[in-house]
């Protein structure tokens, strides 16, 4: 049995349909309200509206909601990724204090982790909980959690898949040694400061390279994260396939993680905004076959969720389109609206 959740949203006047129930009182300027709150939309009301100039109003949606025993399901799951999200920070903090990190911590770490769920939930859990002020722990978190999928795409085999799943977990442990003035500033960092950022590759392999069970390919993949495949990134400047194997992948997770998150100085653009960002990448940061495996199997993830268009109408995703997968199908009531052919339609954000 499901239940309904409401909330509101806005849509564009030209989207208004009868049948839509009215979140907020309308009003007029000179009668005040002329339609209340929870009216149920008619032709004349919406006649109404556009002759007044309103341009959106917001109206009320209601999402299913889950069975009993599933919302109980995802409410653990939530609590076990914030939980997680705690172990991070913990591993963060002892660094700051110098303390050894231990390598029997950071693999059951992972371990925990990757045991929350189907990738689906996964991926809402990283879509949806999100705070900018937490985004150093759940990054870390996520980029880990995402790495362990796309070793599943490239089949790896169960010793690699760990290390490639600790390799996102600690690509940012650097930062532990960044100030936090820099690391949480809210505008953009000046040269210096960049400069300062740009350590955290050699002080995460430093902070590491010591801890015998951590296997090379670990090591180099946190210092490699940030080259690009053309050879402007940095710390080493190299390209191509001298880029690591680990670091040519945690250089796509981290980069679509951060994009979709919600940070000090932007908000979160949505994961189709990260999606297309990556088909218009012109092979400079990313290995182009690496990024093709990424493109061809996350997308499919997302069909039958829910979404906002940037026109401010809701509807669920029904096919994602392999040519164009920034460009899925969506369903809208009984219309289905290709976003390769209506270009100028973006899906805003997921919920």
């Amino acid at each position: 049995m499901t239940s309904s959740k409401v909330r509101s949203i806005k849509v564009k006047t030209e989207n208004l349909k009868p049948g839509m129930k009215v979140a907020r009182d309308i009003e007029n300027d000179t009668d005040g309200i002329f339609i209340p709150a929870r009216t149920i939309l008619k032709e004349d009301h919406i006649s109404r509206i556009k002759e007044l100039g309103h341009k959106y109003i917001y109206v009320i949606f209601k999402k299913e909601e889950p069975s009993k025993e599933e919302a109980a399901r995802k409410k653990k799951l939530e609590k076990e990724y914030k939980e997680n999200t705690a172990r991070v920070k913990n591993l963060f903090n002892k660094v700051k204090k110098d303390k050894k990190i231990e390598y029997n911590e950071i693999k059951d770490l992972v371990v925990e982790a990757n045991r929350l769920g189907t990738e689906m939930d996964i991926l809402d859990l990283v879509n949806m909980l999100r705070t900018a002020d937490e985004y150093t722990y759940t990054h870390s978190l996520n980029v880990s959690i995402m790495a362990n999928m796309f070793a599943d795409w490239l089949d790896f085999d169960n010793k690699n898949q760990i290390s490639l799943t600790l390799t996102g977990l600690l690509h940012d442990i650097g930062k532990a040694r960044i100030p936090d003035e820099i690391l949480n500033k809210p505008g953009s960092l000046s040269d210096e400061e960049f400069e300062e950022m740009k350590k955290h590759t050699i002080y995460g392999y430093q902070m590491i390279t010591d801890i015998k069970e951590i296997p090379p390919e670990i090591k180099m993949g946190v210092i490699t994260h940030h080259e690009h495949f053309n050879g402007d990134g940095y710390p080493l400047k190299i390209k191509s396939k001298k880029i690591p194997l680990f670091g040519r992948i945690i250089a796509i997770v981290d980069a679509f993680d951060a994009i979709t998150a919600n940070r000090v100085y932007k908000a979160k653009s949505s994961p189709f905004q990260a999606i297309e960002i990556f088909v218009e990448e012109e092979t400079t940061h990313f290995d182009p076959g690496l990024k093709q495996v990424f493109l061809e199997h996350l997308p499919n993830y997302f069909i039958k969720e829910n979404v906002i268009l940037n026109d401010g109408r809701i509807g669920e995703i029904v096919f994602i389109n392999p040519i164009r997968p920034e460009s899925p199908i969506v369903k809208v009531s009984d219309q289905y609206i290709d976003l390769a052919k209506e270009t100028e339609i973006k899906i805003k954000e997921l919920f």
